[in-house]
């Protein structure tokens, strides 16, 4: 039998998370550029952070980690998967949600139409 343990979001050994957020009011003060800058600046600061805590992860042989939202953005997912591909290994993925099992369905149904993902199962496939 093989256990995998593995960590939920933030990584307190360096001192990072890949769930950084800001609040709707202050959003909603900006002006319309300023709002995708500010939305464009997290996301590229939470996926920096997220290779780094795979990274930390890959070197410490730490093979399960998790994160959560609503639902999970199907090209903010697809973006994740790209800069795994680099480390050519197979990964187990656990989806965390609050929308709990229909978010990894929505996921799958969205993934199904995106070329190069072939799958294998209901919640597994390659690239």
């Amino acid at each position: 039998m093989k256990i995998r343990l593995g960590y939920a979001c933030i990584s307190k050994i360096i001192d990072t998370t890949s769930s950084k957020t800001t609040t709707l009011t202050y959003y909603n003060k900006l002006d319309t550029n300023n709002k995708f800058v500010k939305i464009d600046n997290i996301i590229k600061e939470n996926l920096y952070n997220l290779e780094q805590i795979i990274k930390y992860n890959i070197k410490n042989n730490i093979h399960f980690f998790r994160s959560h939202n609503e639902y999970i953005y199907s090209e903010e997912f697809i973006k994740f998967v790209e800069m795994l591909k680099k480390y050519n290994r197979d990964i187990d993925i656990m989806l965390e949600a609050k929308a709990k099992d229909l978010a990894l369905v929505k996921l799958v149904y969205e993934l199904k139409f995106k070329e190069n993902y072939h799958f294998i199962d209901e919640s597994s496939f390659t690239i």
